[in-house]
């Protein structure tokens, strides 16, 4: 008889699958679909509040789609680790992920014709000057890999760092140009309490509105997939 080969496993219920495509169309709200070997797949759909597991291998897939506040990200990437991604999505299609993704975001190699998923830390705080409110944040990554990247400003790996402001519930990102995220990389010197080596953000004329925010944001191929704390301008 022909031996099965199971690449994937649901991690509550322990049930072994011969595809990631019937292991996420089995999970349930809430359960997570975690790679045991390198596979491929066709079109992978994750479900609402399902979870794909990269764990260190690699899955292409010619499209992947989350739905809601499904998520893609890789266990490796943890402390015991270093913080260092090892799973690798290759899409040879599109992508579409939840916009919060749950702080996995997406950074594209273009050596490896892949993407891997990390989280990102933020820092932030405003500072009035008489009419100008200045808003100086950070958003930078716990791997390394990822902080390399950014000293490069980021663009060929679909990474963006920007401010998104929000005035009396309407919310525009204002995106930090590539030579930007170049320079704050390579001179915070992962000081990340410093606030003098930051992005930063002037604002003015904002007094004639009833509210206004502020919070750092993390773009990937164009969307907003991690937000930090949203400060009070007014």
């Amino acid at each position: 008889p022909k031996e099965i080969v199971y690449v994937c496993i649901n991690v509550q219920t322990g049930v072994k699958y011969e595809s990631v495509t019937e292991g996420l169309n089995e999970a349930k709200e809430g359960e997570t679909v975690q790679l045991i070997k390198s596979t491929s797949d066709s079109d992978v759909m994750i479900e609402e509040s399902v979870s794909l597991d990269l764990n260190g291998f690699t899955l292409e897939v010619d499209n992947i789609v989350g739905v809601g506040t499904s998520r893609v990200y890789d266990s490796t990437n943890n402390s015991q680790n270093n913080y260092n991604p090892q799973g690798l999505l290759r899409v040879s299609g599109s992508m579409l992920l939840s916009e919060t993704n749950e702080n996995s975001v997406p950074v594209y190699l273009p050596d490896e014709n892949g993407y891997i998923f990390v989280d990102f830390l933020f820092n932030s705080e405003t500072v009035k000057n008489g009419e100008i409110s200045r808003v100086n944040m950070l958003a930078t990554s716990r791997t390394m890999k990822v902080i390399d990247l950014l000293k490069d400003g980021g663009d060929d790996n679909g990474l963006q760092i920007a401010v998104r402001l929000t005035v009396d519930g309407k919310s525009r990102d204002f995106v930090f140009t590539e030579n930007t995220v170049e320079n704050v990389m390579c001179s915070n010197k992962g000081k990340f309490n410093l606030f003098d080596r930051m992005f930063y953000a002037n604002f003015t004329g904002i007094e004639e509105f009833d509210s206004v925010t502020a919070q750092a944001a993390v773009l990937a191929n164009g969307q907003v997939v991690d937000l930090g704390t949203a400060l009070t301008l007014k």
